[in-house]
């Protein structure tokens, strides 16, 4: 009969590393798996887990869906990495198996980060939006509280909007500072040569989106500014 006794080794955590933000291409997998290939063993070879299976070549990213995609589990000997989303991390007893890692995944940082924290600034975004509508029409046509002056209207209005501005900076910069720690991986099923090449090509798109939006917010600032010379006291 074998005791285990709280505190003991046999209860304590596999030590956890985080491998902050990664992106991960077929090159990248690829090397990952020649590192855990010197770990396996023979009741745990090198493999990669994603929900449905598993497979051995990095390749075979091209052949999984999003959502198989979503979440891969590299797996030799003790050696465990998650690669996902929301997560990125490595575990083993080993503390020189969890340096190889950590310093693979040190050569492959990217500020890029997944779908899923980009939605945690949506709602301030059109919460500020609504703010700054609500505070213009305060402002210019109800003149709240009602006392004030046509002058003091159109401050007051304008002291609502930049209290929505104020409101939505401080929001966003409160859960950046609860998300920069986070890990995460963007998975590219492609190699980084054909990455680069996609990202290339995708650039001029950008800039004429950026040259729309540009002219957009100048025409908005333009009614802005016509309205206010109609509405501002003479």
């Amino acid at each position: 009969m074998t005791i285990h006794r709280a505190g003991s080794s046999a209860n304590k955590p596999t030590p956890r590393d985080t491998l902050g933000g990664i992106l991960l291409t077929i090159d990248d997998l690829d090397a990952l798996l020649q590192i855990a290939s010197k770990f396996e063993s023979p009741e745990r070879p090198v493999k990669v887990n994603f929900i449905g299976g598993h497979f051995t070549d990095a390749n075979d990213l091209r052949s999984l869906s999003d959502a198989e995609l979503s979440q891969l589990t590299v797996i030799a000997g003790d050696l465990t990495v998650e690669l996902s989303e929301l997560r990125a991390s490595v575990t083993s007893t080993v503390e020189e198996h969890r340096k190889d890692v950590v310093a693979w995944a040190a050569a492959r940082r990217t500020k890029i980060r997944p779908e899923a924290f980009s939605r945690i600034y949506l709602w301030p975004f059109f919460s500020s939006l609504l703010g700054i509508a609500l505070g213009t029409y305060l402002g210019l046509y109800v003149g709240v509280p009602a006392e004030l002056t046509s002058s003091t209207s159109v401050y007051f209005g304008a002291g609502l909007v930049l209290a929505a501005m104020l409101a939505y900076l401080g929001w966003g910069g409160y859960k950046f500072s609860k998300e920069r720690d986070r890990s995460w991986v963007i998975v590219e099923p492609r190699t980084m040569a054909e990455y680069r090449d996609r990202k290339q090509s995708a650039i001029a798109p950008r800039q004429a989106n950026l040259i729309a939006l540009g002219a957009m917010l100048v025409g908005l600032v333009g009614v802005v500014v016509a309205v206010w010379a109609i509405y501002a006291p003479k």
